[in-house]
């Protein structure tokens, strides 16, 4: 396995630097083969095992995985052009709203100003009312249903046992805080299956997924899903005023439902479900944590997200020729090449996170260091990164509002 680990990787990265239509079309026979074992062995044993093997830098899943601390750094506070990339997967341009990639690349990349004026109306007129929501009892009240129902399993469950349950409760609340929208149990359902449980058929992205995008025609009954739930976003009370102008590319009500279900299903909701679910089961039961200290439960949950990160792979277009080191020596790799800043790895760098299996939210450099998709280092107060993101201080302040309410239950 070794062996055939390093051809591939060794495989790629000649056709990164040789790129003409051959290459490409190994390129993706090769994506496809990691995308399968990834797939089946999950992202942290395909990405630290390769690691082990190759080190910190090295070709994998049609692209160059960075996993260096210094260098993934850099990338992350680089202007950044993504393209048709998310997590591990190459996706089907037309199976995704118009500017969802607009969204996802940074304003600084692009040359025209559109990215600036959409990324502040979606900062202005949704997410800093959604901040603001944050502390509301209806939310509270959430949590403390789903701590109760986690109770059952132990004071350290398994992440298995309680996933479905933390998926309810985290589309419930970010509906609530973020689109003000209490959804019921059908709505619940059709969500989870679009953005959790769907599988080939059901799953939003899947349908985008190359090379895994079943026919339209199969898709039936995830179209009607995705009807249902953009049907809502319109009628939400948050779009209540809403009319297309320039600084929201003159979408339509329905275009912008459909995009902000992009946006918060695969932004928001599937990273936020991740963190809950570790904050649940892989802080040590027996860890000392004063949830009286806001700040001391605020780094217990960045401590945890370090560990596991949420946002895994931060995909990056060069925008001109770059070298990086991988297997010790300097490779250059053309203008267009797909890097991958792997913010898991970078996190699990032992030259600058001494012991990083271990859960150590005293570790002095944990604010400083700290690497997000969005950002490098953690401001209390200053959530904005490269990105105008939802994620940050809503989903941290919903985990670290979990991680009191589930200790002071099972103390």
């Amino acid at each position: 396995m070794t062996f055939l680990i390093r051809a591939s990787s060794y495989m790629q990265l000649w056709c990164f630097q040789h790129p003409n239509v051959l290459t490409d079309m190994l390129l993706s026979i090769l994506y496809f083969i990691d995308l399968m074992l990834y797939i089946r062995q999950g992202a942290r044993k395909f990405l630290t095992r390769r690691s082990e093997i190759l080190g910190p830098n090295y070709a994998a899943l049609g692209r160059l995985i960075v996993g260096e601390y210094y260098a993934v750094t850099s990338l992350i506070k680089s202007p950044q052009h993504q393209g048709v990339f998310l997590r591990p997967a190459r996706l089907l341009r037309n199976r995704l709203p118009a500017d969802l990639l607009l969204f996802l690349a940074d304003k600084e990349a692009g040359v025209s100003g559109q990215h600036k004026a959409f990324h502040d109306y979606i900062w202005n007129s949704l997410l800093i009312q959604a901040q603001n929501r944050s502390p509301e009892p209806r939310l509270q009240k959430l949590i403390d249903e789903l701590v109760h129902s986690a109770q059952q399993y132990g004071s350290t469950p398994d992440a298995k046992s309680i996933s479905p349950n933390v998926q309810r409760m985290v589309i419930r609340y970010l509906m609530l805080v973020i689109l003000e929208v209490t959804v019921n149990e059908t709505q619940v359902e059709a969500i989870r299956k679009l953005f959790c449980t769907g599988g080939s058929t059901a799953d939003y992205m899947f349908k985008t997924i190359t090379p895994y995008a079943l026919p339209g025609f199969m898709l039936h009954s995830l179209q009607n899903n995705i009807d249902e739930i953009v049907l809502l976003i319109q009628r939400s009370p948050v779009l209540k005023d809403y009319f297309p102008s320039v600084a929201n590319h003159y979408l339509n009500k329905q275009q912008w439902s459909y995009l902000l279900l992009s946006i918060v299903g695969i932004a928001a909701l599937r990273n936020g479900v991740d963190l809950a679910t570790y904050v649940l089961s892989e802080i040590p039961s027996d860890f000392p944590i004063d949830t009286s200290d806001n700040i001391l439960v605020q780094r217990a949950v960045l401590e945890i997200a370090r560990c596991h990160a949420p946002v895994n792979m931060v995909n990056v277009i060069t925008p001109q020729l770059m070298s990086f080191e991988v297997a010790g020596k300097a490779c250059y790799f053309p203008k267009g090449t797909v890097l991958a800043a792997c913010i898991g790895l970078a996190n699990q760098d032992i030259r600058q996170f001494p012991d990083p299996a271990a859960f150590n939210p005293d570790r002095d450099n944990l604010m400083s260091a700290m690497i997000s998709f969005n950002s490098v280092d953690f401001h209390a107060t200053d959530y904005a990164g490269w990105y105008t993101c939802p994620g940050p201080k809503i989903v941290l302040s919903m985990c670290a509002d979990l991680l009191v309410t589930w200790r002071n239950a099972v103390s």
